[in-house]
């Protein structure tokens, strides 16, 4: 198993925690799931946990997933993603400043308290 997929106990956001490194695979076949997930409980907002894990793909592979392998902005279930990521690993922030750039609400947090407080905020 390369994550796990839950709904928080408010109800308010999706969260995916993955346990393996994250290649442009696993990002694209958990994008896919996360997004069903969303739908099928109607919720617009994910919380993406990789504190215990490292984006192990290259500047070229984050590029292809931002631009080329998520659907647009208009058409992705989430509205609002939050990443908590370890302080002491930037390897997903290439990744998380493609998202941002191509047009997601997209935040980088050092802890899951700030990040669900940013995702609780009623306003997406």
């Amino acid at each position: 198993m390369d994550y796990l997929i839950s709904v928080s106990d408010s109800r308010k956001f999706v969260k995916i925690k993955y346990l393996k490194d994250i290649t442009n695979e696993i990002f694209i076949k958990s994008v896919a799931d996360t997004n069903e997930a969303g739908k099928k409980y109607k919720i617009e907002r994910l919380l993406t946990d990789v504190r215990e894990v490292k984006n192990v793909d290259t500047t070229k592979h984050n590029y292809v997933s931002a631009f080329k392998s998520l659907p647009s902005p208009d058409e992705h279930q989430y509205k609002k993603v939050a990443l908590v990521a370890d302080p002491m690993d930037n390897s997903h922030s290439m990744l998380t400043a493609f998202i941002e750039m191509r047009g997601f609400r997209c935040k980088e947090f050092l802890t899951e308290e700030e990040a669900v407080k940013w995702l609780e905020i009623d306003h997406i």
